[in-house]
């Protein structure tokens, strides 16, 4: 994979992302703890979405007009064409910015690097991916 590709994958923009958007129950009254634990969630279910190999959930994760939807999908694509599976994908979150933060809509622009990640054949030994990105 290319050197761009890994960087991409290491400082991730959120913008405009669907999970962003909190109810109000759901938002705490301080921004970037409401935005952390959005973010926390988010990243849970694009685990699940590598681990399952399910391009339309990876897809889902972003707002439509996101490039990082194309570029994880590429990624995704690149390991399941390899007959290999992704798990454990851990981030590090390193800056969190509020930009738009109501009763309704929570918008982040996040900076994150992989922090872990393990990829596997069904009965190979797990290869793990730390800090070099999933490619």
């Amino acid at each position: 994979m290319s050197g761009r590709i890994l960087v991409a994958l290491l400082v991730v923009v959120l913008t405009g992302c669907a999970s962003a958007v909190a109810e109000p129950a759901t938002v705490a009254r301080q921004p970037e703890v409401a935005a952390l634990a959005v973010l926390h969630e988010w990243e849970q279910r694009r685990a699940a979405a590598f681990e399952s190999a399910d391009g339309a959930a990876v897809r889902d994760l972003y707002a439509p007009s996101s490039g990082l939807a194309a570029l994880d999908l590429r990624v995704l694509r690149a390991y399941t064409a390899r007959g290999l599976t992704v798990y454990g994908i851990a981030a590090q979150v390193s800056e969190v910015e509020v930009v738009t933060f109501t009763e309704r809509r929570l918008r982040v622009e996040v900076t994150d690097r992989l922090a872990q990640a393990w990829a596997t054949t069904g009965g190979g030994e797990p290869e793990q991916k730390s800090r070099q990105g999933l490619g």
